[in-house]
């Protein structure tokens, strides 16, 4: 009876810690949100506000008020529209924001989320912008691929493919492999998955880009991980660890 009443004193403080915390994120979330909306309200500058209205919408994204998260980067966008800016323009349509989308996302706000991609692709299109137009299609094609929709998925990392002749950035050529690759390996093709990796991870040593370095590794960890070959996969891993070690990338050690 004693350990009985013990446990239940036990849950009831894990109970009680567990509302405060929550009450206590919550509300640090709410003063982060009055403080973005007092920064997107006071600022004159457009740069400024795309800037903020982008922050915000992260904020709504991470604590799954998708609604609310659209509805802000479509004023963001509209700021940016205004302004005439192509690059305010290509900042609010390549924020980060919209990554925070997760796969249980409502049906309208997948579409909503869909298309405010296709509208970075066009614009790049609109632009000549190649490095954009890959960029933006290997967005759309990791959000399909996390949905689900793999062909829909490989018809977006085919289409950057196709671009990468005009593309500058080698980083984007990288990431263009790596999404390619992600597909692959979802489909259960490992050996194009494996050869897409390696083309992402030859550009990242030639460019000696320790971040794309770990991410590669990291990639082929989860590849050998669906394949059930876990020493592989924690081989990777360690190639990953040493790397960051060694070159003293704090990021990749976390």
């Amino acid at each position: 009876v004693v350990d009985f009443l013990a446990m239940q004193k036990i849950a009831l403080i894990i109970f009680i810690f567990f509302v405060f915390q929550q009450k206590k994120c919550f509300a640090q979330f709410s003063k982060q949100i009055d403080s973005l909306y007092q920064l997107c309200n006071t600022m004159t500058s457009d740069s400024a506000r795309v800037v903020a209205l982008g922050k915000l919408a992260d904020f709504y994204y991470i604590f799954k008020l998708d609604k609310k998260a659209d509805s802000v980067l479509n004023k963001q966008l509209l700021v940016a529209e205004l302004s005439n800016n192509n690059n305010l323009i290509l900042e609010a349509l390549f924020g980060d924001a919209i990554l925070d989308v997760g796969i249980t996302a409502t049906s309208e706000s997948f579409e909503n989320t869909i298309n405010f991609i296709q509208k970075g692709i066009d614009y790049a299109r609109s632009i000549n912008q190649y490095d954009f137009i890959a960029f933006f299609s290997n967005r759309m094609s990791d959000i399909l691929r996390r949905r689900g929709l793999l062909d829909k998925a490989l018809n977006n990392s085919v289409l950057a493919l196709s671009t990468l002749q005009n593309v500058i950035s080698d980083s984007v050529k990288a990431l263009t492999y790596l999404s390619l690759g992600d597909i692959y390996e979802a489909k259960g093709e490992s050996v194009d998955a494996s050869s897409n990796y390696n083309n992402a991870y030859d550009i990242a040593v030639r460019l000696k880009s320790i971040p794309l370095q770990s991410m590669v590794h990291h990639h082929l960890s989860e590849m050998y991980k669906s394949l059930d070959d876990k020493g592989q996969a924690t081989d990777e891993l360690k190639k990953s660890l040493a790397l960051n070690k060694a070159s003293k990338y704090a990021e990749g050690l976390v």
